[in-house]
């Protein structure tokens, strides 16, 4: 049964993750998140370790395991093993779990700054078969004032491109001239070409698009072009206003909305009478079920687990052989594969697979994300792996 979340449960979390922040919160990770010299030229080595720009070659950095007693290189191996032994193709793991699940939570490292993505690339070529194992909508990580142009694209099967309006026209006629609209705009402007394909490519295989993130990244001066590392540095009144209570609040309680939005999305009836089952493709972090009591650290696939029972939303964390992979604690595996793959990782009682550290060694840089840092993420945080090399 859906439940949307109430009042409360937000301002729980909200408030809970207050006490977690440092005192100046840093409103845009990626204005300071500048490419870093030693990925930039990095490669996967025949051993799965990474060659890093310096030539410094790093195994214990590129790998890690959390059972004690195993070197990286055992612990690759054991992990690679249920990638080939175990694993399908993605498609048909995604297209399994949608027979049984309401909510496929796919994860992505976002690709705003590169230009394109393995992972787009693949789903664009198999939504007709999701479409046909079920799924009806896919939801993104946008800011939900943007609803109304989405609704619009959503009507236009098969009429090509996606057209960002001059203003947000409301259901009822009248413009939404406010400063979230136009923050969203702004950043549909700047959005790669790839998502919108991908968008695309899911709404002519009759699967609607709509998005599930509140307003916060849209009242963030320059949201997109500093993910793309081509905005100035912000402002010390842009900083200012990033930091206020009230911005602070809404930015901390994405998750909470995101999972109450999607929630109130499959609890519309949908026009031909079937069931709605959605497909998140959201960061990573926003899928995952940490299984935290804290509801500071609850993510949105938590919180959507806890609200439509654990079988009713699988996860699935994703990979692949670009650089904005390069960070990621499981890297290494990508280089051992020929094609697409999708594996279990067990969940809660993790498999080889599954007890693979996500995160790298802390970085300085990060700290004002404590709200998804307190914890370390393993791969059996999500219920599945999807690799493309």
């Amino acid at each position: 049964m859906v439940r949307n979340l109430e009042p409360a449960e937000n301002e729980k979390q909200v408030a809970a993750a207050s006490e977690l922040l440092p005192p100046a919160l840093v409103f845009a990770e990626a204005a300071f998140n500048k490419p870093r010299s030693d990925l930039q030229n990095a490669s996967i080595e025949a051993d799965g370790s990474i060659n890093f720009a310096a030539g410094v070659k790093s195994d214990a950095y590129s790998f890690a395991f959390e059972r004690p007693g195993l070197n990286p290189a055992e612990a690759r191996q054991l992990a690679l093993a249920v990638l080939k032994e175990d694993g399908l193709k993605p498609v048909d793991a995604l297209k399994a779990s949608a027979g049984e699940s309401r909510i496929l939570g796919v994860g992505e490292s976002h690709t705003y700054r590169y230009g394109k993505s393995a992972q787009i690339d693949y789903f664009k070529e198999h939504f007709e078969e999701l479409a046909d194992a079920g799924i009806t909508d896919l939801m993104v990580e946008l800011p939900q004032v943007l609803q109304p142009v989405f609704d619009r694209f959503n009507q236009e099967r098969g009429k090509g491109d996606f057209t960002v309006p001059e203003k947000i026209v409301g259901t009822d006629g009248k413009v939404i001239d406010t400063p979230e609209a136009k923050g969203a705009l702004a950043i549909l402007r700047g959005y790669p070409p790839h998502y919108v394909e991908l968008w695309k490519a899911a709404r002519d295989a009759g699967i609607a698009v709509s998005p599930i993130d509140n307003n916060a990244n849209a009242l963030e001066p320059n949201y997109i072009e500093h993910w793309k590392g081509t905005a100035p540095p912000p402002t010390a009144a842009e900083i200012e206003a990033m930091n206020s209570p009230e911005h602070r609040q809404l930015s901390l309680r994405r998750d909470a909305d995101m999972a109450a939005n999607a929630l109130a999305g499959l609890a519309v009836p949908h026009p031909s009478g079937r069931e709605r089952k959605a497909l998140l493709w959201l960061g990573s972090l926003h899928t995952a079920d940490t299984a935290e009591a804290d509801p500071a650290s609850k993510r949105a696939g938590q919180i959507l687990r806890e609200s439509l029972g654990h079988t009713a939303v699988a996860s699935f964390y994703g990979l692949t052989a670009g650089p904005e992979s390069v960070d990621a604690g499981a890297y290494p595996l990508v280089g051992q594969l020929k094609e697409p793959r999708a594996a279990s990782t067990g969940g809660a009682e993790p498999n080889h697979l599954g007890q693979v550290n996500l995160e790298r060694p802390p970085d300085p840089k990060y700290a004002h994300l404590a709200i998804y840092g307190r914890k370390q993420s393993r791969l059996g945080d999500w219920d599945n792996l999807l690799v493309f090399p």
